[in-house]
């Protein structure tokens, strides 16, 4: 077995054990989830009346970016 090997342990060499099932943490919980998906949909309404309103790409893109994080801090404010 190689110093890279994965079933190797610690300098001694001992396997590691496998990780026990079901003991493996979310990325993001529920509370920031649901922040981000609020950001995101603020963002995305932001960009599409920009859009709609007849101005150009880049003043879409940068109001839609503008919602999100002023929708990420607001609703990470209200939600606690």
């Amino acid at each position: 077995m190689s110093q890279n090997d994965p079933q190797v342990g610690g300098s001694a060499g001992e396997p590691t054990p496998p990780a026990p099932q079901g003991t493996e943490t979310p990325l993001l919980d529920l509370r920031a989830a649901v922040i981000l998906l609020l950001g995101c949909l603020v963002g995305i309404l932001a960009g599409s009346l920009t859009w709609a309103g007849h101005q150009p790409l880049p003043a879409a893109v940068l109001a839609a970016g503008i919602g999100f994080a002023g929708g990420v801090v607001f609703f990470g404010k209200l939600i606690r």
